[in-house]
């Protein structure tokens, strides 16, 4: 199956695809620009601030979108 295609089928996950991607690329970005300290503590630490990261914009994604299909819905 084609990701465009796929993508189309399930505006939903993708969405929420797109947003997990872009948090972790956004945040392994902001620790390698501040210095990482690649021993064990040091990437392990890294790790921590990328996964908190993509965590928070999916909570986030996850209770915006359904706010907005709420809305969506209240209009029809």
């Amino acid at each position: 199956m084609n990701w465009q295609k796929w993508q189309i089928d399930h505006p939903f996950l993708s969405g929420l695809i797109v947003v997990a991607e872009s948090a972790a690329v956004g945040a392994a970005l902001d620790v390698t620009a501040n210095g990482v300290d690649f021993t064990k503590d040091g990437i392990k630490h890294a790790a921590t601030i990328v996964v908190t990261a993509v965590v928070v914009a999916m909570r986030n994604y996850l209770k915006t979108n359904a706010a907005d299909l709420k809305k969506l819905a209240e209009k029809e």
